[in-house]
């Protein structure tokens, strides 16, 4: 990087990124305080910059919100640690291996490879990856089918209160699954649209022992037919 930036200048990119979040409906003020476990006063004088933002919290919001530390960075200051912009473009990561079909869920791998996407394309999400479905994966057809590109909105918000409207990116058992979901009375229950494929997590899956996060990976926000590759 060009210079070394302190703690209190990332704080503030930090700050203004909320900002934009609580701006656009992503989150509000209370959210923020609830996932952190602060009180929404202190939260609000936070992003109003009545109150500094302390390591602890920045730290937890990050966290919980799935928000890469090199997101606060300007494309000149990573000098190289980052594929330039193209245009109105921005890299997403594609994970390494397929989802469904029996497989592990995928993870960013040594050399992960970046697709490009429009700007507008993205600016609704949080964190956004790709994965490509497994070849044999036909448990959502025809809504989704074999070897689709997916991109996953990874917000906490959106994962934590999953609807049968949409399909998620799913992880039990150590494998990768796809699927429609909702929490119901202390269980995720989990539909496929495909019967005929219906997998192993079909049904009720008690979250007794279990957080809703750690199954619902991400939500499934465009198709790789659909996307706008650049």
């Amino acid at each position: 990087m060009n210079a070394p930036l302190g703690f209190r200048s990332l704080a503030a990119r930090l700050v203004r990124y909320l900002n934009e979040l609580v701006r656009r409906g992503e989150i509000s003020e209370r959210g923020l305080a609830r996932l952190s476990g602060y009180s929404q006063p202190h939260i609000h004088n936070v992003l109003k910059g009545a109150r500094k933002m302390n390591p602890e919290l920045a730290d937890q919001i990050m966290e919980l919100l799935g928000i890469p530390l090199l997101s606060l960075f300007t494309q000149e200051e990573l000098s190289g640690l980052a594929p330039p912009r193209r245009g109105e473009a921005l890299p997403i990561p594609l994970l390494d291996g397929p989802l469904g079909g029996g497989n592990p869920f995928p993870q960013p791998g040594r050399g992960t490879e970046r697709l490009y996407f429009s700007t507008s394309s993205l600016n609704r999400f949080i964190s956004p990856v790709v994965l490509a479905l497994d070849q044999n994966e036909r448990s959502m057809w025809p809504a989704l089918w074999p070897n689709d590109l997916v991109l996953l909105d990874r917000s906490p918000i959106e994962r934590r209160r999953p609807d049968f409207e949409y399909v998620y990116a799913l992880s039990w058992a150590g494998e990768g699954w796809v699927g429609r979901c909702r929490v119901v009375g202390g269980v995720l229950v989990v539909v496929v649209d495909n019967a005929r494929q219906a997998h192993s997590l079909h049904g009720p899956v008690p979250l007794e022992r279990k957080e809703v996060l750690d199954i619902v990976r991400g939500k499934i926000v465009w198709v790789g037919r659909d996307l706008d590759v650049v």
